[in-house]
């Protein structure tokens, strides 16, 4: 299960299972920054999700600013899974150490589209979740425990799973106002295959043009 505070910096997902991802990452990270920047923000986490030969994985890297921001609960590590909570909303989280629990009212964004609940094959890096109660109407983000606002950097992988079957929503999330405006992009960096395919297919184009 994922919180977001309201206090936060962007959710940063990004595929990384495999090194042709990293062009794709660095460009899908280009673009969800300039999106960021057209104003003063408190916090930019980038959440960007693919598939890689075959499994589903997601990664996160970025820091928030929790400054006045309470803690609402704290769980302990191990936890690394997508749950779906029916009418009350979903959760992703993945918690390498105890992390503590961030919510933040009125914010009720669709996160998932699909009820599914996954148990995670593989995790790295700094623990993390956002999620998203619809029965209190809040957004959560699990942050690692004592966190000041430095960086954190992480990833998590479902074997055998499809970024379609789990319904992830692209959309940026934003609250606050002025110079405390937060952010949390969410988006799809597609296959290396099929940008592969798209690049070859361009290249045709260009052939003939020229011919």
């Amino acid at each position: 299960m994922l919180l977001i505070g309201d206090q936060s910096k962007n959710i940063r997902i990004i595929l990384k299972k495999n090194k042709k991802f990293s062009a794709l990452r660095s460009l899908a990270l280009a673009g969800a920054m300039g999106a960021c920047s057209a104003g003063p923000t408190q916090g930019a986490i980038l959440v960007t999700y693919g598939d890689s030969t075959g499994n589903l994985v997601v990664t996160w890297s970025g820091s928030i600013d929790v400054s006045g921001a309470n803690v609402a609960d704290s769980l302990g590590a191990g936890t690394h899974e997508i749950d779906d909570y029916g009418v009350y909303g979903h959760t992703l989280r993945s918690a390498q150490d105890t992390d503590d629990i961030y919510g933040f009212n009125g914010i009720t964004p669709t996160l998932f589209t699909e009820a599914v609940n996954l148990t995670a094959s593989s995790s790295s890096g700094d623990s993390f979740g956002i999620g998203n109660f619809n029965s209190i109407s809040n957004l959560y983000i699990y942050l690692p425990a004592g966190y000041t606002g430095q960086q954190i950097d992480g990833s998590v992988t479902f074997n055998g799973v499809t970024a379609a079957s789990v319904g992830l929503v692209d959309q940026t999330i934003t609250w606050g106002a002025g110079g405390s405006q937060r952010e949390i992009t969410i988006t799809t960096v597609p296959e290396p295959s099929s940008t592969a395919l798209l690049g070859l297919g361009g290249l045709a184009l260009m052939l003939r043009r020229r011919r």
